[in-house]
């Protein structure tokens, strides 16, 4: 929860109660929200921004993981016990504190756990790379063909193929104490629980020249194009799996491979054809004790991929998947008339439960991709773009429509004798988007 105040403005906090939620460490019921909002009475809180995540329909569907040995906690019941929202309200209108509701229109699927994990009640039902999405709106669990959709591929993809090489490529051309020895690989069905298996390779290094220019998730210049390289290469290899790693064995202390996260392994088909597909390092988004690949499975396509890693680590690992994911992980597309009328009918619920205004905020962290530019091409969006399907002509359909979708929601809100706010980042306006903030905006809009 954040503080602000400003010269005519009442003191102002901003709530993320699911968030709060997700690290409490016993049960909370209405009351424990009556309490809280007299405890910012108390403190001189008079007016708060309390992000929405479904309130008023029980909630997003969830299920957080138990730490081993302890029963699962049951602290997201609170949403199914009551209009959680409309609750909240009336709290804080009782302690004379403004509500207004933070509305992130894209933030409907958050979180995902393993697919291995035993299935409860409340659990979503779609898979994303081999990982089960949590935290996740109803509506999207019901219509995830709405949203954001990968552009197509030009080339099928096989999800299975016949691996015959792999090569390591090191940020610089210095030596690393890697050896053969060190290398094994790692194998899974279903991104969950991997196994060694005992592959027969040969191995070989040499110095290359870097290609072209690789950026880091932050933007910052990670290797020059032109500049020399170590690359490690496992040949004459001849195995499929669906998921696969790379890790080292027989090495302590720190490495010395550090390489450029979704960047660092490239992977070749027996006949030495590329293969395209997803990476994934032990760095996660949620969930960070859940990263052993002996216990757990491996974060693909969530947005962190480009993060140095340093393969020699202790428990690090690069993961591979060959395939490219239709959807994003929970965002829909602003374009779908199902979708904006589903976003319009939250906005005249959070009005009917008595909400002062509504704040709107573009960032969301349910659109992030290794890959963010490569979503937002779903059919409506094409045909709306005619002839001219380029990123250009994307951007501005899509564009367009959630601006319209603002424009329709102010209506709302002002008929209602309530107050609409933007929460804009003017950074994310120009064509230098902040690196670290990049994967939290729609791309291609």
């Amino acid at each position: 929860m954040k503080e602000e105040k400003k010269a005519g403005f009442p003191l102002e906090m901003v709530i993320d109660f699911g968030d709060d939620l997700s690290v409490a460490q016993s049960a909370v019921h209405p009351e424990t929200v009556d309490a809280l909002f007299a405890t910012l009475a108390e403190r001189g809180i008079r007016s708060v921004t309390w992000y929405y995540y479904a309130e008023d329909r029980g909630g997003f569907l969830y299920r957080f993981q138990p730490t081993p040995g302890e029963p699962e906690r049951s602290i997201f019941q609170v949403y199914q016990s009551c209009n959680l929202l409309a609750r909240a309200i009336a709290s804080a209108h009782a302690n004379g504190i403004r509500f207004i509701v933070g509305y992130k229109p894209y933030e409907t699927g958050v979180v995902s756990v393993d697919a291995g994990v035993a299935c409860t009640e409340n659990i979503a039902t779609y898979l994303h790379c081999g990982r089960m999405m949590t935290f996740v709106d109803p509506f999207v669990v019901a219509h995830p063909e709405l949203r954001l959709r990968r552009r197509p591929l030009e080339t099928p993809v096989d999800p299975n193929p016949r691996i015959g090489s792999i090569e390591l490529w090191k940020l610089d051309d210095s030596p690393t104490r890697i050896k053969a020895e060190n290398l094994q690989i790692q194998c899974s069905d279903n991104n969950f629980r991997y196994q060694v298996r005992e592959l027969p390779f040969d191995f070989s290094e040499e110095i290359r020249i870097n290609p072209a220019d690789e950026f880091d998730l932050y933007g910052n210049l990670a290797v020059p194009a032109g500049k020399p390289v170590r690359v490690l290469r496992l040949s004459g290899l001849d195995f499929r799996s669906p998921y696969w790693a790379i890790s080292c064995r027989g090495l302590a202390g720190p490495g010395d491979f550090t390489g450029l996260g979704t960047r660092v392994m490239r992977v070749f088909d027996t006949a030495e054809k590329p293969v395209e597909g997803c990476f994934a390092g032990r760095q996660t988004i949620y969930s960070a004790g859940e990263n052993d690949l002996a216990t757990h499975g491996a974060y693909f396509d969530f947005g962190w991929g480009r993060r140095k890693q340093t393969l020699d680590a202790p428990g690090e690992y690069i993961a591979f998947h060959a395939v490219k994911p239709e959807y994003v992980t929970g965002a829909l597309c602003e374009t779908e008339p199902e979708v904006r009328a589903f976003w319009l009918a939250n906005v005249q619920a959070m009005l009917n439960a008595g909400a002062d205004g509504i704040e709107f905020r573009l960032e969301n962290h349910s659109c992030m991709s290794d890959e963010p530019e490569a979503y937002g091409f779903n059919d409506s969006v094409l045909a709306a773009c005619g002839e001219d399907t380029s990123p250009a002509s994307v951007a501005r359909v899509r564009g367009d429509a959630y601006s319209e979708f603002l424009g329709e929601a102010a209506r709302l809100t002002h008929a209602a004798g309530k107050i609409i706010r933007v929460n804009l980042s003017v950074d994310a306006l120009g064509p230098a988007q902040p690196g670290e903030r990049r994967i939290a905006w729609p791309q291609n809009m």
